[in-house]
């Protein structure tokens, strides 16, 4: 079973990380991206945003245009919960079944929406779902119909994320700066400008 008993500078680290994925996943595709923000809130809960803009980078003239947005905003969104588990991997030694991504993709890190990563996937999927696929008639069955149709989309928009995000370097060789700043500096939040900076400077080591 996944370890969900981490001490407050073991989940800073783990915010950290799922943030930076969100980032550099938007970075990769396209979209413009922000600030990243790990801090506690009042109740000293960690909570952590990571600002990305997932705007269309052309006008979406065609369903297809569409879709191949809605795919590359849910990436991002598994981005996220895939650095989440790079972070468990590395630094916990932990095998990861079903069940625990399930648990990741629930108990994300919570940022000023308020909505799992999960809640915000689940949303876009009823559109992608319609784009894709001819709507199932509402008879017995039909729920388990529509998992199986969204397992099909989200297994593509999970291989894509997986593939950029356990072969990028900078997850850790940042996470490993952003920690730093965050447990002996008391820094929470990373301007645009100093991320894109120190993507920069952890790619020429």
């Amino acid at each position: 079973m996944l370890n969900t008993n981490l001490t407050r500078k073991e989940e800073l680290e783990r915010i950290a990380h799922h943030e930076l994925g969100h980032w550099l996943m938007s970075k990769e595709l396209g979209f413009p991206v922000g600030n990243i923000r790990v801090a506690h809130d009042n109740h000293g809960t960690p909570y952590g945003s990571s600002r990305v803009y997932p705007f269309p980078k052309k006008k979406l003239e065609t369903v297809e245009d569409v879709n191949e947005h809605l795919l590359n905003r849910i990436c991002v969104l598994f981005a996220g919960v895939i650095s989440d588990i790079a972070w468990h991997k590395t630094f916990h030694s932990h095998n990861f079944d079903q069940g625990d991504i399930e648990y990741l993709l629930n108990h994300g890190p919570m940022d000023e929406t308020g909505l799992t990563d999960k809640g915000k996937i689940e949303e876009l999927m009823y559109v992608v779902n319609g784009i894709v696929n001819f709507p199932v008639e509402m008879v017995e069955g039909f729920e388990e119909e529509i998992k199986n149709q969204h397992k099909v989309i989200l297994s593509e928009a999970w291989v894509k994320a997986s593939n950029f995000i356990e072969n990028n370097e900078d997850l850790f060789k940042m996470g490993k700066v952003l920690i730093e700043k965050i447990i002996k500096n008391n820094k929470t939040e990373f301007e645009t400008s100093y991320l894109l900076d120190l993507q920069k400077e952890v790619a020429i080591k």
